[in-house]
């Protein structure tokens, strides 16, 4: 008896370390803001190591790879933590091979698309933000007292209506998609496709923004910065991980583990194909798939340069085969392109469509307005988020673009690159 006794206690203790040791480091410290450090096994060759890039080239996995559960940074659902390592901080080479061209060439290509563009005249949309707003909308439930009451009238309104977006319940709101980074040209919001949480939009708003992105925003190329979702051109992935385990066209991604469920039981569908069927030019669009990790910043200088030449070649060579400088008009009084000289503009997506994006989307502005300060880009960013409805009505936590101070201070840091890049030019 006193054996068993003894036993009980060292179990009881052990378990009271263990809950103490998982509670400092966040690991039941559950909140919407802190979403899942999910990777999915397609996003496996971009793990992080200290001091080094490992982004390597994308390839398929094997079925028994897929097999293997979602693979968590850390344990359980926790935010795995990990030491700032600012663009400073950071090495600048690849060990991928790939060719990533230096700084003072990214400002090349930044300072020829901005005379496209603008003519290196100063746009007016820098001093009116309101030019960044974009009218594509979903319900929301409104946040009252905390995140188990928003959740919880979420759940009320969803099982009301499995279509929430014809619901008049007064205690859901308008909420805003996304929101311009450049106006006609470059726009970074949500997931397009429907997102685990409860309070999310449903399938039928989902293919109602989708339809605007593409026929109305003139978007061809979304890009997406998440590591919780396989690529959307990868139909292996997505099959795999679909409907009751056999997947389909249009998969379905849960996050794991089942304890995540209770706050986010819906799974993320893949948006591509319904995209393309939409389309008026199918062929015309293209998906990008760069994933940083969530709630946190790209690994090392060469991941971020990388992100932002790809996207700017693509705005680059859009411009050009519509005739090049002579084809870019502008639209009297907004210092814009003229939208329908524009065949194609761009979609930056993470999850909530404020962290990653908006790190990367304020990197670009970076690029292409060097003359703004560190202070600047993020006052401009946060004020293009600010103009998406809904966003004032946000949990205090998902309020700010980018959304974590590491990112904030990561978009600091690169300004001060760029600036300095900038200067040695002159």
């Amino acid at each position: 008896m006193r054996i068993v006794t003894t036993r009980i206690l060292v179990i009881i203790i052990s378990l009271v370390i263990l809950l103490s040791n998982n509670s400092e480091s966040g690991s039941f410290a559950f909140h919407p803001s802190r979403h899942s450090s999910l990777i999915h096994p397609t996003c496996r060759p971009q793990i992080r190591r200290r001091g080094k890039c490992h982004t390597q080239a994308w390839s398929k996995c094997t079925s028994q790879q897929y097999n293997n559960r979602h693979m968590y940074m850390g344990s359980s659902f926790s935010l795995h933590s990990i030491n700032h390592r600012g663009i400073d901080n950071i090495t600048e080479n690849n060990d991928s091979g790939d060719d990533v061209p230096s700084m003072k060439t990214l400002l090349q290509l930044a300072r020829r698309l901005r005379e496209k563009l603008y003519k290196n005249a100063t746009p007016s949309f820098l001093a009116d933000p309101n030019q960044l707003a974009y009218p594509s909308t979903y319900n929301m439930a409104i946040e009252t007292n905390n995140y188990k009451q928003f959740t919880s009238i979420a759940k009320n309104n969803r099982n009301k209506s499995k279509d929430n977006s014809e619901s008049n319940n007064s205690k859901s709101t308008k909420r805003g998609f996304c929101n311009w980074i450049l106006p006609q040209t470059v726009m970074i919001g949500q997931y397009p496709g429907q997102t685990p949480e409860t309070y999310g939009p449903s399938m039928k708003e989902c293919r109602r923004h989708i339809q605007t992105m593409v026929r109305d925003a003139n978007i061809s190329l979304f890009c997406c910065l998440q590591t919780e979702v396989p690529p959307q051109d990868d139909r292996d992935a997505w099959t795999f991980h679909g409907n009751s385990g056999e997947g389909g066209e249009d998969g379905e991604i849960y996050l794991e583990p089942w304890a995540a469920r209770r706050e986010f039981p819906r799974p993320f569908t893949r948006y591509g194909p319904l995209a393309r069927s939409l389309a008026e030019d199918p062929s015309a669009l293209t998906f990008l798939h760069c994933p940083i990790e969530d709630l946190s910043v790209p690994s090392c200088r060469d991941e971020v340069v990388s992100i932002l030449w790809r996207l700017l070649c693509h705005l680059d060579g859009d411009f050009d085969g519509v005739g090049g400088n002579d084809a870019v008009g502008v639209v009297a009084g907004d210092g814009c392109q003229d939208p329908t000289l524009a065949k194609r503009a761009i979609y930056i997506h993470c999850w909530g469509g404020r962290g990653r994006a908006g790190l990367v989307g304020s990197c670009l502005i970076s690029l292409l307005f060097p003359e703004l300060t560190s202070s600047q880009v993020l006052e401009y960013t946060q004020c293009g988020y600010d103009t998406r409805e809904g966003a004032d009505r946000m949990p205090v936590g998902l309020r700010k673009s980018p959304q974590t101070e590491e990112q904030r201070r990561f978009v600091r840091e690169f300004v001060d690159v760029v600036r300095k890049e900038v200067e040695l030019v002159k």
